[in-house]
């Protein structure tokens, strides 16, 4: 079955000359393709917590600490911090009103709606900035990049997975795998998955995480994932090399020396 590619959702601001905080954003939807407007203002009082903000019409609604805004086919959610930290990535980026040629105003959208995490969201002539594992799974659970590393570590790493925003591992052999979703981030145990070569990892025993856990709860998470990891670790009698269950040849092989001293043949 196939599924719908996740729309890209592209923000353009523009102010007036003499505007201060008063910035309006230009939304383009590419896949589907659809082109609004949000105004950065109101976006930023939605954030404040009044209710009754028009936000231009665009459908939205706030509950607890998450704001959610549809604009065209795109379904956009997250926590309001990372809604803050969008209306300031605008305000640091506008272009004057004087280069917009045209005001678009978003058209009716009957189609196909799909979720996208406010993460996600794209700024215009925002300079890029690499990210690493580390913090594309911080942003994802919504915490500090510090305490992200103290509480789930820093040396993470990409892998082919089942996640559709990227399945992630930490330590070596693999002790924890991580995925990001649109609630936050998912953790949980690493089982590599074989064909005639490792074909790709799956994540099993999932807990979600989030910035809104004290740091007992994540740790709590944690901690009983790591003991059940660990436990099925053992040691390679040719190489020494630690094994997890899930890459080794047998209970004292690894696929290495499988194949230098017994002449397996994969």
């Amino acid at each position: 079955m196939s599924t719908r590619p996740t729309p890209v959702v592209v923000l353009e601001s523009f102010r007036g000359e003499y505007a201060d905080r008063s910035a309006w954003a230009v939304v383009r939807v590419d896949g589907p393709g659809w082109i609004g407007t949000l105004p950065v203002h109101e976006l930023e009082l939605l954030c404040a917590g009044p209710d009754g903000v028009p936000l231009h019409g665009l459908p939205h609604r706030r509950e607890g600490d998450h704001v959610e805004i549809t604009l065209g086919p795109a379904r956009v959610r997250g926590r309001v911090a990372e809604w803050r930290d969008l209306v300031e990535r605008l305000l640091t980026t506008p272009r004057t009103t004087g280069e917009l040629l045209e005001s678009p105003s978003g058209r009716p959208w009957d189609g196909p709606v799909s979720d996208v995490r406010v993460a996600d969201v794209r700024v215009a002539h925002e300079p890029a900035r690499p990210e690493t594992p580390a913090e594309v799974l911080a942003a994802a659970a919504g915490m500090d990049l510090d305490r992200f590393i103290e509480l789930l570590g820093d040396v993470w790493r990409a892998v082919p997975g089942e996640g559709p925003l990227g399945t992630y591992l930490w330590g070596e052999p693999a002790q924890l795998a991580a995925e990001p979703v649109l609630d936050g981030l998912e953790i949980g145990t690493p089982r590599a998955r074989w064909t005639t070569h490792l074909s790709h990892y799956e994540v099993l025993d999932r807990r979600l995480v989030t910035g809104d856990q004290t740091d007992e709860e994540v740790r709590d998470a944690v901690a009983p994932l790591l003991r059940r990891r660990r436990r099925g670790f053992r040691w390679c009698r040719y190489c020494g090399q630690m094994l997890a269950p899930d890459a080794r040849f047998a209970r004292d092989t690894c696929y290495g020396c499988a194949t230098a001293r017994l002449g397996v043949v994969y």
